[in-house]
C-alpha cells in the first residue's frame, strides 16, 4: 500500500534487521511496491521467489550487508529486477533475473552513488528491448561515474535474453562491463574477432573475449601475447570454412597462463550460445616449427605452411597453463585439425600443463621436431590420445590419457623412439589399437614411471604393434625399454599383441620394476 509519497508499505519490508534471523523460502507475489525491502541490517536470505510487483522485486537501501542466497525474480511488471541505494555492498550468490518487462531501471539498478556489489553464479534474462539494459547505474548527478568499483564484483555470471540493446547502461557502464569482464566464467564478453593474419607483435587481453573467425595465422616474426584468464573461441564450420589458429615458422605464441588463471581456446557454442561442450565444435591450435627432420612434410592440412629443419633448439614461444577444448575438424581423408598439432617445434619451446579434451580427431599430435612437454592431460578425443610421427624426439613427463572414447592411449609412427617419463594411460574404451601403439616399422621408445590399466577386452591389449606388412617384427628393439612401468586392469586378454608382442613383452621383461 502507497502511504503517501515515498512512503510504502511493501510485500516484506526489513529494518535494520539482524543476522541471527531467519529468512528462508520465502515467496512474494502481486505487491503495490517492491516484493521485499531491506533498510540497513545484516540479515542473510535464501530461497526467495519475488514476482509481479510495481515497482522493484529486490530492494536494499542504507548499507544492507547480508548475503542473499537462491533469489528468483520473475518480472513481467514493476521497474528493476534487483535495486541498491545508500552506499551498501551485499551479496547475491545463485540468483536468476528473467525480465519480459519492465517501466524502467534494468535488471540490476545501481542506484545514486557509492553502491556496489558481490554477484557470484547467476543469470539475468533481458527481454526488454529499452535503453536501462541488464545493469544500469545513474549516479546522483545524472553525469559522474560513482560505482564502488572496489567493492563490486561478478563471477560466473551469464547475461541472455532477447534484448538487441546494451547490456551495460548508465553512468557506470563502462566500468561496471570492466568489472564483469575480468571476472571468472561470466559470459558473454565483449568480443573482437582477430584478423586472419597477425603480422606484427599482438596482446590478447582477458578483459575480452576473442573470436577466430577461419584461419588466424601469427605470421614469421610477430610474437602473439595472451594474457592469464584469457578466452578465445572459434566459429563452427568446416572445409575452407573452419576456423583455426596456426602459428607459422618464425612466429611465436606466448600463451603463458596460471593455475588460477589458464587461457582456454573453446567454440563460440559454448562460450557465446551456450551449448553443451562437444567434439568438433572448432578446428584446433597448430604450431609450426623449424626444427623438423627429412620425415616430416608439408602441413597435411594446408601444404602451404612447411615446417624448417634448421634449429633443433627453435623456440616457437610458450603454452602453459592452456586448455583446448571442444576441437578438432577432418578437412579431408588423412587431413585432420587436432586439438594440439605440433609440426617440427623445436625444444626452445615450453609446453606445460596443458588440457585437451574433446577433440574430434588427436588430442595432441606431433610430427618430428624436439620439444620436450611435461603435465599434459588428454581425454575424449575421437582418434588418438597422444600421437607422435615422424621421428619427434622429445621427452613427454607426467602425461595423463583418461580414455572413454577414439583408439589409443598414445600412438607412435615413422622412425621414432621418444621418451615418456611419468605416464598414467586409463582405458576404459577404445575402438583399437591398446594403451600403446607401435604403428609400422622402425618405431622405438623409453618409457619410465607409468602405468596402463587396460579395462577394455578386445584383441589389442596394453601395448600392441603392427608392421607394415602386419607380418614382420619391425620394432626398433635397439631403442626400446621399460623401467617401473605396471600394467593392470580387468581386461582378461593378452597384454602384448600384435606383430612384435614377443620382442616387446621380452624388452618389458628386462627392464627394472616393471609387473603385470
Amino acid at each position: 500500500i502507497t502511504m503517501d509519497v515515498d512512503k510504502e508499505i511493501n510485500g516484506l519490508s526489513l529494518v535494520g534487521v539482524g543476522s541471527g534471523t531467519t529468512i528462508d523460502h520465502i515467496t512474494v507475489n502481486k505487491s503495490d511496491d517492491d516484493c521485499v525491502e531491506a533498510w540497513g541490517g545484516t540479515v542473510n536470505m535464501s530461497n526467495i521467489d519475488v514476482s509481479e510487483c510495481t515497482d522493484d522485486h529486490f530492494d536494499i537501501d542504507d548499507g544492507f550487508s547480508g548475503t542473499v542466497t537462491n533469489l528468483n525474480v520473475v518480472q513481467t511488471t514493476g521497474n528493476a529486477g534487483f535495486e541498491m541505494s545508500g552506499t551498501t555492498h551485499a551479496t547475491f550468490d545463485g540468483f536468476s533475473i528473467l525480465q519480459n518487462a519492465s517501466a524502467k531501471e534494468g535488471g540490476i539498478y545501481f542506484k545514486k552513488d557509492g553502491i556496489g556489489g558481490h554477484f557470484l553464479n547467476g543469470t539475468i534474462t533481458d527481454n526488454v528491448d529499452d535503453a536501462y539494459g541488464a545493469i544500469y547505474s545513474l549516479s546522483a548527478d545524472g553525469v559522474s561515474d560513482t560505482v564502488d568499483a572496489a567493492n563490486t564484483s561478478f563471477e560466473n555470471i551469464t547475461i541472455n535474453g532477447t534484448s538487441t540493446g546494451a547490456r551495460f547502461t548508465g553512468t557506470s557502464a563502462a566500468t561496471l562491463e570492466g568489472k564483469f569482464n575480468k571476472g571468472a566464467g561470466n559470459t558473454p564478453k565483449r568480443t573482437t574477432t582477430l584478423s586472419n593474419s597477425i603480422a606484427s607483435d599482438m596482446t590478447l587481453t582477458k578483459d575480452k573475449l576473442w573470436l577466430i573467425d577461419g584461419l588466424v595465422v601469427v605470421e614469421n616474426g610477430a610474437t602473439l601475447t595472451i594474457e592469464p584468464g584469457t578466452t578465445l573461441a572459434a566459429f563452427d564450420g568446416t572445409g575452407a570454412q573452419t576456423s583455426y589458429m596456426l602459428v607459422d615458422a618464425g612466429g611465436k605464441i606466448i600463451a603463458d597462463g596460471t593455475a588460477a588463471e589458464p587461457i582456454t581456446f573453446t567454440s563460440t557454442k559454448v562460450a557465446i550460445d551456450g551449448a553443451a561442450p562437444a567434439v568438433g565444435q572448432w578446428g584446433g591450435l597448430t604450431i609450426i616449427g623449424n626444427a623438423g627432420n627429412p620425415q616430416v612434410l608439408p602441413y597435411e592440412v594446408d601444404p602451404s605452411f612447411v615446417a624448417g629443419d634448421t634449429d633443433l633448439a627453435d623456440n616457437s614461444g610458450i603454452l602453459r597453463y592452456v586448455k583446448i577444448l571442444n576441437s578438432g575438424i577432418t578437412m579431408d581423408v588423412d587431413k585432420e585439425i587436432n586439438g594440439l598439432s605440433l609440426v617440427g617445434v623445436g625444444s626452445g619451446t615450453t609446453i606445460d600443463h596443458i588440457t585437451v579434451n574433446k577433440s574430434d580427431d588427436d588430442c595432441v599430435e606431433a610430427w618430428g621436431g624436439t620439444v620436450n612437454m611435461s603435465n599434459i592431460d588428454v581425454s575424449e578425443c575421437t582418434d588418438d590420445h597422444f600421437d607422435i610421427d615422424d621421428g619427434f624426439s622429445g621427452t613427454v613427463t607426467n602425461l595423463n590419457v583418461v580414455q572413454t572414447t577414439g583408439n589409443a592411449g598414445f600412438e607412435m609412427s615413422g622412425t621414432t623412439h621418444a621418451t615418456f617419463d611419468g605416464f598414467s594411460i586409463l582405458q576404459n574404451a577404445s575402438a583399437k589399437e591398446g594403451g600403446i601403439y607401435f604403428k609400422k616399422d622402425g618405431i622405438g621408445g623409453h618409457f619410465l614411471n607409468g602405468t596402463i590399466t587396460d579395462n577394455v577386452d578386445d584383441a589389442y591389449a596394453a601395448i600392441y604393434s603392427l608392421s607394415a606388412d602386419g607380418v614382420s617384427d619391425t620394432v626398433d628393439a635397439a631403442n626400446t625399454s621399460f623401467e617401473n612401468i605396471t600394467i593392470n586392469g580387468t581386461s582378461t586378454g593378452a597384454r602384448f599383441t600384435g606383430t612384435s608382442d614377443v620382442t616387446l613383452e621380452g624388452k618389458f621383461n628386462e627392464g627394472t620394476g616393471n609387473s603385470y
